[in-house]
């Protein structure tokens, strides 16, 4: 969800994934398509055009065993809703892997980092309500502004 150009969405198919990158830009969504083209991938990518702060099409309902947010959270209207939704994507028992930079209370930051950033209080509070089993799977960049790795599941 969110592929953008589609980083995630080529290395899961060159493990021979089959993948379906949803992202709301139509020229993003291209961008894949091109690449997977380039690098023999098009049998194992499929793009669809989608936002996640709307209810995804009931296809894509419970099909999923693993669902990708990375670096989308923070654009969300409402990130409850939106992660309710996303999560509809996901099988019983689904792993939802979120990759967000977070920010913590306490810490100044520029305006470039709280445009990109949530509030690690408030994502881990709205995982904990939806979600059982929000893991913290790794935590990489600077103490005072970690790029942090979630696993929750459904």
């Amino acid at each position: 969800v969110a592929a953008g150009t589609g980083g995630v969405t080529l290395a899961l198919a060159r493990r021979n994934i089959e993948v379906v990158a949803f992202d709301v830009s139509s020229v993003a969504l291209e961008e894949i398509r091109k690449s997977a083209q380039q690098a023999g991938l098009e049998e194992k990518i499929h793009t669809v055009e989608a936002d996640f702060n709307q209810p995804f099409r009931d296809e894509y309902s419970s099909a999923f065993d693993v669902v990708f947010l990375k670096l989308a959270i923070t654009f969300t209207r409402d990130r409850a809703q939106s992660l309710s939704a996303i999560s509809k994507l996901l099988r019983s028992g689904g792993i939802l892997v979120i990759i967000t930079p977070v920010l913590i209370a306490g810490q100044q930051y520029d305006e470039r980092q709280t445009s990109i950033s949530v509030s690690r209080e408030e994502i881990e509070e709205v995982l904990n309500k939806q979600f059982r089993n929000v893991q913290i799977f790794s935590e990489e960049g600077e103490a005072h502004w970690p790029l942090v790795t979630y696993l929750v599941q459904v």
